[in-house]
């Protein structure tokens, strides 16, 4: 007859291979991820809501609106809606943005501080608005987007098919 440590062996192992994959493909997966990316030029209009009129406040559907000028509008937005499928929250962080403009100079980085939510989901309007965007609606020739935590951290990017292609990409220091 075999001893229980006999016939528990494979099975035993087997088990402790399984809790290690798991947890070795859960430290893997990403906590933060861009659910959704849209980008285009938006008009003062697209902005403006009726209870704007009587409030005198600009209401924002919602979303957490980081414009380079907060008085200005107009110009070229980055929407990205990021959720956090670790947490169930968002943690306070900065969006780092690098944008080479349509007549091809150097590419220039903006930083958009953005403040925790206790939401799974957030909507982040990222506009470039003011002496930033003065190429109305004019596609920027390429784009590199980072979410990075408090510490620095970069946390999930995305970026535009020419960023990799444009060899004189990197932001002035």
């Amino acid at each position: 007859m075999r001893s229980f440590r006999q016939k528990s062996g494979p099975a035993l192992i087997t088990c402790v291979y399984l809790l290690a994959a798991c947890g070795f493909a859960r430290e893997a997966r990403a906590e933060l991820e861009i659910v959704r990316l849209w980008t285009g030029y938006k008009e003062t209009s697209a902005f403006v809501r009726l209870r704007e009129f009587l409030t005198g406040r600009e209401v924002t559907g919602g979303a957490t609106v980081l414009r380079t000028d907060p008085a200005v509008r107009d110009g070229f937005y980055y929407t990205l809606r990021l959720a956090d499928t670790e947490r169930g929250a968002l943690p306070a962080g900065v969006v780092v943005l690098s944008v080479v403009p349509p007549d091809g100079t150097r590419a220039t980085e903006y930083r958009f501080p953005f403040a925790p939510s206790d939401r799974r989901q957030v909507r982040l309007e990222i506009g470039l608005t003011g002496e930033a965007w003065t190429h109305g609606d004019t596609l920027p020739l390429a784009w590199h987007l980072e979410v990075r935590d408090e510490a620095g951290r970069a946390l999930v990017s995305r970026e535009s098919f020419l960023w990799s292609e444009n060899t004189d990409k990197a932001p002035p220091g």
